[in-house]
């Protein structure tokens, strides 16, 4: 399977504008196909949860997780990376 930057290397996009748009769409659809079935552990314990965090001004995140006590310990570790970097 070829590389998402590979992909829209390879696309039409020479005549600009609306057309250069859609080929690199076009391109990135057909580079973001992927073939590789999920994994046994994927497909076996599902992000059931989600969270959305702030941790400092305006970044957010999207966090996700088997059950909220590693939801608790993906949050705390993303709040204790932005008190580090504020000091």
């Amino acid at each position: 399977m070829k590389s998402l930057e590979q992909a829209i290397a390879d696309a039409d996009t020479t005549r600009g504008g609306y057309n250069f748009v859609e080929a690199v769409k076009a391109a990135a659809r057909a580079g973001c196909q992927s073939e590789a079935p999920l994994s046994a552990a994927a497909a076996a314990a599902p992000d059931k949860y989600s969270r959305v965090v702030y941790p400092f001004k305006n970044e957010r995140y999207e966090i996700f997780g088997a059950s909220e006590k590693e939801l608790d310990a993906k949050e705390q570790a993303l709040r204790a990376r932005y008190s580090d970097a504020a000091k």
